[in-house]
């Protein structure tokens, strides 16, 4: 006999909790609808209101009118804010009124009655750039090419209002300040996202160009570009033997990669032997076991020492399933004697280094290894024979049969390895083990 009050009493809590959860939800007559109004479609700039209230109207089953029906307004897309002017009145009509935050573009807003058919109901519209306040240096600056050629990059400008927001069919023009060159277009038109670009060729002198993009009664205007001159200041003579490869220059030390040339060292502003960029002087060289060189790290350890150089080895390979090479370490103590006093060669599987990264605050050697993955390096203290042992890590990060990785570098705690089969990762090096944190 005791059950059953039980069971009434759960029965009526629950019934209790359906009826306030209930009675949170908009309600509408059974059979109600809502339609746009008005206000959709309309163009305006940013800061300002809409010229006319958004408005929805609501009708009952019978197809007239509703009043006193609450709509609800919010922003689905696009910033801006969004005010109700009240429950719909006796014409079944809602208003809102809408203010167009800093940014421009296509503004939605919906308008949403719980339960009535059609809802939500969306508003379109487009807010436009302010007027035209600024003129911004974009990119372009600070870059070099030979007398005669194109920079690499055009030089771009852009013009926006008081919000940052770019502003189209401005008019821009370009001229050369200083320097023998070139630029074109002369003068061109801002484009929808507020941009203007010119290529700059460089004149056949050797001088800096200096070149200028206006727009009339802007603030910035003119904007300023400085352009440099690559000139050839020496050529070193490389032997056909395959030839040069990597360069790696540090402290007025040049290390060119040449092969089965080997490596050679050049004072090319050191100090020891007088070289310079347009003297270099050749101090040193070596040739690593089965040469090949391809590049070179020298290495500055953290104890402040200056005396290994790392020698990358590319043997033959198939992309995307075989490589071969090892990673060989040089003493330069005496630059003009260099030395090969220690390896690493991968096994299990069999392959081959490509480029590497070296982390010289913690003693550690990131390398590519294309079929191999990516393997990390303790190369603390001295270096001396097979380096297998200094291996902190290894990791394919495609997985075995689908690993190829390029190259590898180092940025901000993460390391960025590209595999030329399986795409591009992110990995990092925690407790002696690597960890994939995107990609593939």
């Amino acid at each position: 006999m005791t059950v059953t009050p039980v069971r009434i009493a759960l029965r009526g809590l629950l019934i209790a909790a359906f009826a306030a959860c209930a009675s949170d939800l908009p309600t509408v007559s059974a059979g109600t609808s809502i339609i746009v109004n008005g206000g959709s479609g309309q163009t305006l700039q940013v800061g300002t209101a809409a010229a006319s209230s958004l408005s929805v109207l609501v009708k009952d089953m019978s197809g007239a009118p509703e009043s006193g029906a609450n709509v609800t307004w919010t922003i689905a897309s696009g910033g801006g804010t969004i005010a109700s002017a009240g429950p719909s009145g006796a014409d079944g009509i809602a208003h809102a009124t809408y203010q167009a935050g800093t940014t421009s573009g296509t503004k939605v807003i919906n308008a949403n009655l719980g339960g009535a058919a059609g809802s939500p109901v969306a508003f379109n519209l487009t807010v436009l750039p302010g007027a035209a306040s600024r003129l911004v240096k974009a990119s372009g600056d600070l870059q070099a090419a030979q007398p005669l050629a194109p920079l690499a990059s055009p030089l771009t400008v852009q013009v926006v209002d008081n919000f940052g927001n770019g502003v189209g069919g401005v008019a821009v023009t370009w001229s050369v300040t200083s320097g023998t060159g070139s630029i074109a277009p002369p003068s061109s038109a801002t484009d929808s996202t507020g941009r203007a670009s010119a290529i700059y060729t460089m004149g056949p002198g050797t001088s800096v160009s200096i070149i200028t993009a206006a727009a009339a009664a802007l603030a910035g205007s003119p904007a300023t570009f400085t352009e440099g001159v690559v000139t050839v200041v020496k050529e070193i003579p490389v032997p056909a033997n395959y030839g040069e490869h990597d360069q790696f220059a540090r402290a007025g030390l040049m290390f060119l990669c040449e092969w089965n040339t080997g490596l050679n060292i050049y004072d090319v502003g050191d100090g020891r032997a007088g070289g310079t960029l347009a003297n270099p002087v050749l101090l040193g060289s070596i040739v690593t076991a089965g040469g090949e060189v391809h590049n070179a790290w020298w290495y500055w350890a953290p104890n402040g020492e200056k005396k290994y150089v790392f020698v990358g080895q590319e043997g033959p390979g198939s992309i995307g399933s075989s490589s071969s090479g090892d990673i060989h370490v040089v003493d330069i103590s005496n630059v003009n004697s260099p030395i090969e006093v220690a390896s690493y060669h991968m096994t299990n599987p069999a392959a081959g280094t490509h480029n590497f990264w070296i982390d010289e605050q913690h003693a550690i050697l990131y390398a590519a290894y294309y079929n191999g993955g990516v393997v990390a390096l303790d190369i603390s203290g001295v270096l001396l024979g097979d380096l297998s042992t200094r291996q902190i890590a290894r990791i394919q990060p495609g997985g075995q049969g689908n690993t190829y990785v390029w190259g590898v570098q180092l940025y901000n705690g993460s390391l960025y390895a590209t595999d030329m089969v399986s795409g591009f990762y992110q990995l990092k090096l925690v407790n002696g083990a690597f960890q994939k944190l995107a990609g593939g």
